[in-house]
């Protein structure tokens, strides 16, 4: 509503910077089923499908067009978008634009160059995320080059979200790998029982934790699925399709199945781990009740979990180029 209507209502074409291809297709599938005239631009067309966008996008014809940040390096698409009339510039999940946010994407910090670019003076600019500390909000607005933008925030509070931490003990063993072992095995029981109240989504620190935790559910006789990065993409399409359409009732998953996901009723959202900033705890228990029903969130917490968000994060410093 945020950027969809007032696109439509002003007419020429809004562009729309998002993430998540998956999500991205929802929207445009969404949007051209109510007769709006909608397209994207994203790395998993064909050569023959985005040339057919092309021209039709530089012949005006669409009223919203939904892209990757990545697309504003290309030269044949910021040719194109100067033969077009663009009246709405959209940044979706903004706090990728920070290098404070949970999710920074270099990309995503080139975006007030490409809105420089679409007119002198850029058109109208809406920058939207469910999670923007004070320091993530300056960081948007210079970025995008929007110093005066107002802001309009809700706040944190969800009424209808329960949130629980679950202490696991680690047990009598003085053994660290015995007392590892106790606790993952605690974890999966509560798991398999606090997924009885479906949809449910089982964030896990680790690829290997999500296909342990999948593993561990179907042998209890409960479908589920699992998402991660290290699956194909046509995988992950599928999980997350059959979550959404209902086939699915419950998906273990990394942060990588994260922003965005266009499911309302989740009643449960489980942390098997302890996400690695308060940010991205809130935007991850952010996807349980959407639709305003009761919901709960549940941290399953032991504090040997710290250690993993230790490595991760020492990883992160050791590497800067890859953040």
């Amino acid at each position: 509503m945020c950027y969809q209507l007032p696109t439509i209502l002003r007419g020429g074409t809004g562009i729309v910077v998002s993430p998540l291809i998956a999500l991205m297709k929802d929207q445009v599938d969404a949007l051209k089923a109510r007769g709006v005239q909608a397209g994207l631009l994203n790395s998993h067309l064909s050569l023959e499908e985005e040339r057919n966008f092309l021209e039709r996008f530089q012949a005006n014809q669409f009223e919203i067009v939904l892209v990757t940040p990545e697309r504003f390096q290309s030269q044949t698409f910021l040719g194109a978008l100067a033969n077009v009339d663009v009246r709405l510039f959209a940044v979706d999940e903004a706090h990728c634009v920070s290098q404070w946010g949970h999710n920074f994407r270099v990309d995503y910090g080139r975006l007030g160059h490409a809105r420089s670019l679409l007119g002198d003076p850029p058109p109208p600019t809406v920058a939207l995320t469910a999670t923007a500390t004070p320091a993530v909000q300056e960081d948007i607005v210079a970025s995008l080059g929007i110093p005066k933008a107002r802001k309009f925030i809700l706040g944190f509070d969800r009424p209808n979200l329960v949130m629980a931490i679950k202490d696991i003990n680690v047990g009598s063993s003085q053994n660290i790998w015995a007392a590892t072992s106790y606790v993952k095995k605690q974890k999966m029981k509560s798991v398999s029982s606090l997924v009885a109240m479906s949809p449910a989504l089982v964030y896990c620190g680790t690829r290997a934790s999500v296909e342990e935790v999948t593993e561990y559910l179907k042998q209890k006789g409960i479908d589920a699925g699992m998402y991660h990065a290290g699956l194909t993409s046509e995988e992950r399409t599928n999980v997350q399709n059959k979550f959404i359409s209902g086939e699915l009732n419950v998906v273990v998953a990394t942060n990588a199945f994260g922003m965005g996901i266009d499911k309302a009723n989740i009643r449960t959202l489980i942390h098997f781990q302890i996400p690695g900033t308060i940010e991205a705890y809130y935007q991850e228990i952010g996807r349980a009740g959407r639709d305003g029903q009761p919901s709960r969130a549940i941290l399953l917490y032991s504090a040997n979990d710290r250690s993993l968000q230790v490595i991760i994060l020492s990883f992160s410093y050791q590497l800067p180029s890859l953040y």
